[in-house]
């Protein structure tokens, strides 16, 4: 008989849980979107310019994603794309979500992090991110990660698993 908090671990383990590819993909551009080439500059400008940070943000239906996929098709920089929804906002899924990601950047990274994750007994999450920004940090090439949210996100009603 398993008791609710193994079923809780095993829907939200990374290694259990299956990870949809479909949201690890740069969305295609459609052919007949609206060009914006100045934004899709000022986002080049802005993630090549040493800046850590990049934050798109415009109310829903104004073009977020097409702009950003846009941009993604057009820079060799590599990208590691997460399209988020509601069941996302779990700590452990989300994190689970970013390495699946980022993995297509370099296909070992958040390795430690995985394992301590699923240790039997797991540490704090700040041990966790903490070993996964120091993997990061030893990437010496430049990327992108892109966050993706559509505008249906429910983030109040399980705030509390992220904090």
């Amino acid at each position: 008989m398993t008791t609710r908090k193994q079923e809780d671990s095993r829907t939200t383990n990374p290694e259990i849980l299956p990870i949809l590819t479909t949201k690890l993909y740069v969305p295609p551009v459609r052919a007949n979107i609206v060009q914006r080439a100045r934004l899709v500059q000022q986002i080049e400008t802005g993630i090549t310019s040493n800046n850590k940070l990049t934050l798109v943000s415009a109310p829903a239906g104004f073009g977020k994603t097409t702009l950003i996929s846009d941009w993604g098709n057009e820079t060799r920089m590599p990208i590691a794309w997460v399209s988020l929804d509601g069941g996302d906002n779990d700590l452990t899924r989300f994190l689970g979500y970013c390495i699946a990601a980022l993995r297509t950047i370099k296909p070992n990274i958040g390795d430690a992090s995985l394992e301590l994750q699923q240790s039997p007994h797991p540490p704090p999450i700040e041990t966790v991110l903490t070993t996964l920004v120091n993997e990061l940090n030893e990437i010496q090439e430049r990327f992108t990660l892109v966050l993706s949210g559509k505008g249906n996100l429910d983030t109040k009603s399980d705030q509390n698993k992220l904090d």
